[in-house]
C-alpha cells in the first residue's frame, strides 16, 4: 500500500484511534466521536455523499483545521443539490485559484482557520477550495441511472503511512444529518477481514472522481456551472417540511409571508454597509458584489429593511 507524503509537523496514524465498528446518531456524536478524530490523523479524505452543506464544516471545524495544518487534501463527490450560498462560495474559491486579487481577499479574511470555520464558514469554505485543501466535483447519474440522484454515502480516510479507514451508511454531510437517526459502519484496512472492503470503496471513489463510471457523469466545478446542472436549495432540509412541523411554529409562519433571511444567517459587515448605503440613496441603485459574497442574502435583507 502506497504511503502519502505530507509535512513533517507530526506523525499521524489512524491505527492510534479506537474506532467503533458501528456508530449511530442516537448513541454517539458522529462528528465528535468519528469524523474529527479521523480528520486529525489523516492526510487524505475522500467522500461521496448525496448532500453536502457548509454547516457540516462548521461542526467539524476542529478536525478540519488540524487536517489542513497537516497539508491534508479532501475530495468531495456530491449531488448537484446545493445551498445557494454554498454554491457561490465554491465558485468563489474556484475563481480565486486563478485570480490573485480574489486569492488575496480570501487570504486576508481567513486568519485562523478554526475560528473562521465557526464564525464565517462560507469564507473558510471558499479559502479551502482556493488553497486546494478541498476539491469538489458534482455527480449526475446517466444512462441506466438516468433521472436518478447521486445518493450514495461513503468515505475513505488515509493517513501518512497509507493506513485507511472507510465507512458506509445513511449519514449526509449536513446539520440535518446530525438531527436525523442515521448510522455508519466503519472498516479498517489493517484488519485482514475488512481490508478488501476498504479497497473496494477506495477504487469505487477513484472511478467516480476520474469519471470512469459509465452510469455517473462527474463534473468539475467550472463545468457544472457551464452546464447549469445545479439545483439550488434554500434550507438544510432536503425535502418538504412536514405539515405537522409548521403547526408547531404558527408565529414564525405568520411572520414569513414574503422573502426573509433565514434565522441562522448573520450579515457580514460589508453586507450591512451595502444595505445602509442603498437605503441612504433612497433604496435605489445597483450593488456590485463578487461571486460568493452573498448577493441573495444582501438583497433579501435589504428588502426586509423596507417593510
Amino acid at each position: 500500500m502506497r504511503a502519502f507524503c505530507g509535512p513533517s509537523i507530526k506523525l499521524v496514524s489512524l491505527t492510534s484511534l479506537s474506532i467503533k465498528t458501528v456508530l449511530d446518531t442516537s448513541s454517539a456524536d458522529l462528528v465528535r466521536d468519528f469524523f474529527v478524530p479521523a480528520l486529525t490523523q489523516s492526510v487524505r479524505y475522500d467522500r461521496g455523499v448525496g448532500y453536502f452543506s457548509s454547516g457540516w464544516l462548521r461542526l467539524a471545524a476542529e478536525g478540519m483545521a488540524e487536517f489542513a495544518s497537516l497539508g491534508g487534501r479532501a475530495r468531495w463527490v456530491t449531488s448537484p443539490i446545493l445551498d445557494e450560498a454554498d454554491w457561490e462560495a465554491l465558485q468563489h474559491g474556484e475563481a480565486a485559484r486563478h485570480d490573485p486579487v480574489l486569492w488575496d481577499v480570501l487570504r486576508r479574511n481567513v486568519s485562523d482557520l478554526a475560528q473562521t470555520l465557526e464564525g464565517d464558514t462560507l469564507s473558510a469554505l471558499a479559502w479551502m477550495v482556493c488553497d486546494g485543501t478541498l476539491d469538489f466535483r458534482i455527480a449526475l447519474p446517466r444512462n441506466k441511472l438516468e433521472r436518478g440522484n447521486f445518493h450514495d454515502k461513503f468515505g475513505i480516510f488515509t493517513d501518512i503511512e497509507g493506513n485507511q479507514v472507510s465507512f458506509n451508511g445513511s449519514y449526509n454531510d449536513s446539520i440535518q444529518g446530525t438531527r436525523n437517526y442515521e448510522s455508519i459502519k466503519v472498516f479498517c484496512s489493517w484488519s485482514a477481514a475488512y481490508d478488501p472492503l476498504v479497497q473496494a470503496d477506495a477504487e469505487r471513489f477513484e472511478r467516480l472522481w476520474t469519471n470512469a463510471d459509465p452510469n455517473v457523469r462527474v463534473y468539475e466545478l467550472p463545468d457544472a456551472a457551464r452546464e447549469d446542472i445545479i439545483r439550488l436549495r434554500f434550507s438544510e432540509r432536503p425535502y418538504a417540511a412536514p405539515s405537522w412541523l409548521a403547526g408547531l411554529r404558527p408565529a414564525a409562519s405568520a411572520r414569513r409571508t414574503g422573502p426573509f433571511v433565514p434565522d441562522h444567517i448573520v450579515l457580514r459587515d460589508y453586507q450591512r454597509a451595502a444595505i445602509d448605503a442603498w437605503i441612504e440613496n433612497g433604496a435605489r441603485g445597483l450593488l456590485e458584489m463578487a461571486t460568493g459574497s452573498g448577493k441573495t442574502i444582501t438583497a433579501l435583507a435589504g428588502s426586509m429593511s423596507q417593510r
